[in-house]
């Protein structure tokens, strides 16, 4: 994250870059405490960085097939830069900054349908903030920033029901089960409750992951910050699990679907002190060698991006297999090195289960974006 990017008082969405770059040592060089990741126990990953970084781990470590899907959009439907998308059965669901609509395509990359109208009138969204899938009742939210509303839409495109929200600027939703969804936000003025909330859409508390860190109002920089790429949610065998900016231990919820903590990633000394983060009056230098956590996980991987607050620091990967029970060497690179087919390197961006995506963005003007669908192991 580059310190010279600064944004104005309570902007309701803004993303701020952080660059993407990582790094690998040997597994003497790693210090693990690990449990069984099936198991509810609390448990966590401790982080070393290396002292000297190897190269870039193959991506035949991790899978062993790769396919390549070009997407083919109308005129009136290129797609833009992509901000998120949501996987579901043989669709997929994304949101850009093209026609500013969500659309949605094949997994072979056929164009099907736009969702809904830019506009504000019933059904329709000026600036997307969020996008959510329930798939047993195949409905897509789409969460509209200016106006803090739900749409919904079913998986046709059919408009279903639109529903003005209890949240305050700069909060995210997903949907988790039944009618209930879970918002997102990191304190600003610094004395919220709760990071994350379970709620209902008429804005009733169920249950939530506390903020533990408190301030005073005169500390507070009073800008919303969120991060591009870095995600709060992600979702994992139907359990949606959660991860804030600053805490780095990932909840998820239990059998009787009460919020419980799954396992902590211990930065130790390259985690930000809480002082120096965004929402304060904080000094930037002190940022300087810290870092934050990107994680998804598979049926057999859980995948930890280690990505610094400022450009002149390297970014690390690496990630944990849950069948060796093993922490990986952590390496840097992009990506993992496709030494499948030598075609691009890969990130798994989105999982479901033991598949993983990555988009391909476009080099040139004549091409559109491309999809790599990376099989697990």
């Amino acid at each position: 994250m580059n310190d010279k990017y600064y944004v104005a008082p309570f902007i309701p969405l803004l993303f701020l870059l952080a660059l993407w770059s990582c790094a690998q040592t040997s597994k003497e060089n790693n210090s693990v405490t690990v449990g069984n990741l099936t198991d509810y126990p609390f448990f966590r990953i401790d982080i070393n960085l290396p002292k000297v970084p190897h190269e870039a781990t193959n991506l035949s470590e991790i899978a062993h097939g790769v396919k390549y899907v070009a997407f083919s959009s109308p005129k009136n439907a290129q797609l833009g830069h992509i901000f998120d998308a949501l996987f579901a059965d043989t669709l997929v669901f994304i949101w850009h900054n093209g026609s500013r609509q969500i659309v949605s395509y094949t997994l072979d990359g056929v164009f099907i349908r736009s969702f809904g109208k830019i506009g504000r009138g019933p059904g329709e969204y000026s600036l997307a903030a969020a996008i959510s899938a329930n798939l047993p009742e195949r409905h897509i939210y789409i969460q509209s920033n200016w106006d803090r509303t739900i749409h919904t839409y079913d998986f046709e495109g059919k408009y279903v029901a639109s529903k003005k929200i209890k949240a305050s600027n700069g909060e995210s939703l997903a949907w988790h089960r039944d009618s209930l969804f879970v918002q997102f936000a990191e304190p600003v003025i610094g004395d919220e409750e709760y990071v994350f909330i379970e709620k209902t859409l008429d804005g009733d508390t169920i249950q939530g992951v506390p903020n533990y860190f408190t301030w005073g109002k005169e500390k507070s920089s009073r800008v919303i910050y969120s991060f591009f790429k870095r995600k709060a949610f992600y979702r994992f065998k139907e359990k949606l699990n959660l991860k804030g900016w600053y805490n780095d231990t990932i909840y998820t919820f239990n059998d009787e679907n009460r919020i419980v903590p799954k396992f902590f990633i211990d930065l130790s000394s390259l985690k930000l002190p809480d002082e120096y983060r965004y929402e304060l009056k904080s000094n930037p230098k002190g940022r300087k060698g810290k870092y934050w956590l990107n994680v998804n996980e598979s049926n057999r991987f859980v995948f930890i991006g280690i990505e610094p607050y400022t450009e002149d620091c390297s970014c690390y990967c690496t990630y944990y297999d849950k069948l060796q029970q093993e922490l990986k060497p952590i390496f840097r690179g992009k990506m993992f090195r496709n030494d499948l087919d030598e075609g691009p390197d890969f990130y798994p961006e989105y999982i479901t289960d033991s598949i993983a995506y990555s988009f391909i963005e476009p080099s040139s003007a004549d091409e559109g974006y491309k999809l790599m669908i990376v099989h697990l192991k």
